[in-house]
């Protein structure tokens, strides 16, 4: 069954570790037969991946605008003038990633209508838990799913959360988090949990 999801992610590089895991996921789960909607609040992605994207059918909401990407308070602006836009729309499931307002943002939006999965990309150490702001802390707590990229990241997740009901679903897919597991792709590197 095709679902809409929407992608966010609080900025895109042209090249870059985040970069290619938002663009593949992008990528497969359209292959997937899902309708898919990129939102980035500074996006530096080139030419190329950019029509890589749209002619797989990816909806793309990006901000290139300098004005806009000029600092975290217009970043955010442009991200809530784009929710609104997308207000309208429904999506089965909303994957986010980023540490920032933004994501957060964008969970407050459509946490209550669709099934919100969170991807934290860092390394769960005190140095990174030190840069957690009460809010993002509380949306990774709320997420229905969260996604780490490693095993013992989830380890440390676990704990840092300290919630007592987590399941271990690192051999599933992230498609099982959108359609029971019908899709064929597969992102067993990844650790999942809900």
């Amino acid at each position: 069954m095709s679902q809409r999801i929407l992608v966010y992610s609080a900025q895109l590089e042209a090249i870059g570790g985040i970069e290619s895991h938002v663009v593949e996921f992008c990528l497969r789960m359209t292959r997937a037969g899902h309708r898919v909607t990129l939102l980035c609040s500074r996006s530096r992605l080139g030419a190329r991946t950019r029509s890589r994207l749209s002619d797989a059918g990816v909806s793309l909401r990006l901000n290139e605008s300098p004005w806009f990407t000029a600092s975290p308070s217009r970043k955010w602006l442009w991200t809530l003038v784009a929710l609104a836009r997308l207000a309208l729309h429904r999506f089965d499931a909303v994957y986010t990633n980023g540490q920032g307002l933004n994501a957060v943002t964008v969970q407050k939006c459509f946490r209550s209508r669709a099934r919100v999965v969170h991807h934290h990309h860092t390394a769960c150490d005190e140095k990174d838990i030190a840069l957690w702001p009460p809010s993002y802390k509380a949306a990774m707590q709320r997420a229905d799913a969260l996604v780490v990229c490693a095993d013992f990241i989830r380890a440390r997740m676990r704990a840092r959360m300290k919630s007592a009901h987590t399941t271990s679903a690192s051999a599933r897919c992230i498609a099982a988090l959108y359609d029971g597991g019908q899709s064929a792709m597969s992102f067993s590197s990844h650790a999942v949990w809900w």
